[in-house]
Order: C-alpha cells, then structure tokens, then sequence
C-alpha cells in the first residue's frame, strides 16, 4: 500500500511517498476498543472538530488536484 504526503513547503515539486504496512484483520477494532477504554479512563478525546474535519477534506482534495493538474493548489 502507497500513502501520498503533501507538504506546503515553498519549492518543493516531487511528491514523498510513504509505505505503510496492512493494518490486518483485527486492527481497526483494536484501535477502537483501545480509544474507549482512553475516554474510559478519563483522557483527552482525540476526534477532530468538525471544523478540522472540513479543513482535512479541503486539504486532501486540493492534494489530489495537485496531483490531477500537476499545479500547486490554494486552500481558501
């Protein structure tokens, strides 16, 4: 599996690619049973605001417009 990750550093053009191993068959409910028993236990939520939410779409599609177009994309 291939992972893109955008940067907004001034000059850079190639793209870094980053590997990432399968998550399995088990993962996603061990990351989820694990973030119950945080907030069980009284720490700090970790979900996004919906504003961080919106503001991770807007990035994520200009990051595939980039990559479509070839031409550096402003969020607005």
């Amino acid at each position: 599996m291939r992972a893109i990750t955008c940067s907004t550093a001034l000059g850079e053009t190639e793209w870094t690619w980053e590997s990432f191993p399968p998550l399995g068959r088990d993962g996603p409910f061990a990351i989820q049973a694990n973030d119950f028993l945080d907030a069980m236990e009284g720490k700090p939520d970790l979900m996004a605001t919906l504003e961080e939410g919106i503001q991770a779409v807007k990035f994520n599609l200009a990051c595939f417009e980039a990559w479509r177009s070839g031409a550096r994309v402003k969020i607005g």
